[in-house]
């Protein structure tokens, strides 16, 4: 799951740590992050730190008694830091959340928050650095038992201090996937789908079949697909009629990417799922074809895009949430039907759904999702991308940003290879300024004993 691992492979970047600058280092194994040798080291859960505790099963469906149940529980010092954070929160001022982090570290809430801030100006490389930090304090309160190879261990995201663990997972899978490593970002998807498949409260399936295709995990695809997961609404549950009971499989995300991993995997029955699918999403070629720019005037495709099937298909409606998911599709997956060999594949499937009277009369246009699945018009479509809001260019940055930006540029070779001692910094200086600066590798802050 280290992203950082991954990225080092394909760049060939193996550097070893000089172990003269490690200011501590824990006795830990990570699974998940390597430890920057320049953060602060975690406090123990009476010093303001959090610890992973079994819970008793939730109440609801689907939460199995042979599964193992855990909770995230806050020291009382970090009780009374959350508060404090949310006066910060409600202060929208970037350099008051710099001075909250400066003080609480590890502060899940607020890393998260101070990560968005950088991604929001274009600082990718901070922004990750926030979400590593939330990422090696949680590992390293994780209980003994708490294992997330076996997929057996569950999180109830209704649990406020569980969702900001998943919210923090969810954005370094995104953070994975943006720089590539497309393995770990499937790695992390699994695994937040693992803390609860049937309620998928961060919606994270609609993403890690894209994860999957493109770490060609196409068995796992499949496999997903045929287990049968009935899905639930964790947030307004109520008892169903078996009349309602699908499965996720009834996700197009999932008939679409099955038949992309079949494709690949070099199965007969590939081109007949995806004809299947186009039948019963007609609206979904278009959407497709517009996004991998395909020239559909010409005449093998015209003839296609023409057809009664697809020309004629009843238009979902405005506030569908098949559309929304249709949408959410195309946004996240266009890339893997870009390649001429995946293009034809495409276009024989497409004619495969128009020839056959047989697959026409069993799989007619659907126009909305199962009640079980509407639960997904709560994803939100700028959360599968790899795109970012960016503030427009005349958005006054902070001026501590600006400065501490130009202090990495300009700062003397000499500084950085004067190692920890004399770049100490000063617990009195600017608080954004000292954040900032507490990320450059050359940096260590100094302690009130220091």
């Amino acid at each position: 799951m280290k992203a950082e691992k991954e990225t080092n492979k394909k760049t060939g970047n193996n550097r070893f740590r000089d172990p003269n600058k490690v200011a501590w280092r824990s006795l830990r194994k990570a699974l998940m992050v390597t430890p920057s040798d320049t953060w602060p080291r975690p406090p123990p859960f009476i010093g303001g730190g959090i610890r992973w505790a079994r819970c008793p099963r939730p109440d609801g469906e689907f939460w199995a008694e042979s599964s193992d149940y855990y909770q995230i529980v806050w020291s009382s010092e970090y009780e009374k830091s959350s508060k404090a954070f949310q006066f910060v929160q409600t202060s929208h001022d970037p350099q008051a959340l710099a001075e909250f982090l400066y003080r609480n570290p590890y502060h899940l809430d607020a890393l998260i928050q101070m990560s968005r801030v950088y991604q929001h100006h274009g600082q990718m490389d901070h922004a990750t650095d926030c979400i590593k930090r939330c990422m090696y304090v949680c590992e390293l309160s994780w209980s003994e038992n708490f294992d997330v190879s076996n997929g057996n261990s569950r999180m109830d995201y209704r649990i406020e201090t569980n969702a900001t663990f998943y919210k923090a997972l969810f954005m370094y899978m995104q953070q994975a996937g943006r720089r590539g490593c497309m393995r770990s970002a499937f790695e992390l998807a699994r695994m937040i789908f693992a803390l609860d498949p049937h309620g998928d409260p961060v919606s994270v399936v609609l993403a890690l079949d894209y994860y999957a295709l493109a770490s060609r995990q196409y068995a796992f695809i499949l496999a997903l697909l045929d287990a049968n997961i009935q899905p639930v609404d964790r947030f307004t549950e109520s008892a169903r009629s078996e009349v309602e009971s699908h499965s996720l499989s009834s996700l197009p995300n999932l008939y679409l990417s099955s038949a992309l991993a079949m494709f690949h995997s070099g199965k007969k029955e590939a081109q007949e799922q995806l004809a299947k699918a186009l039948l019963m999403y007609p609206s979904v070629l278009s959407l497709l074809l517009d996004a991998c720019k395909v020239r559909t005037t010409s005449e093998a495709w015209k003839s296609v895009v023409e057809n009664s099937r697809f020309a004629d298909a009843r238009p979902l409606s405005g506030d569908s949430v098949l559309a929304h998911v249709l949408s959410i599709y195309v946004t996240r997956h266009s890339q893997l039907w870009k390649s001429e060999n995946v293009s034809d594949f495409l276009y024989q499937s497409a004619k495969l759904a128009i020839d056959s009277s047989v697959l026409k009369s069993a799989y007619p246009q659907m126009m909305e999702l199962p009640p079980s699945l509407l639960k997904y018009h709560r994803a939100a479509l700028q959360d599968y991308t790899d795109e970012v809001t960016m503030l427009p260019e005349d958005d006054p940055i902070p001026q501590q940003m600006e400065q501490m930006n130009q202090m990495a540029v300009h700062l003397p070779l000499e500084n950085i290879q004067n190692g920890f001692q004399d770049d100490a910094l000063s617990l009195t200086g600017n608080p954004l300024l000292l954040f900032l600066q507490s990320l450059l590798p050359w940096n260590v802050v100094q302690t009130r004993d220091n």
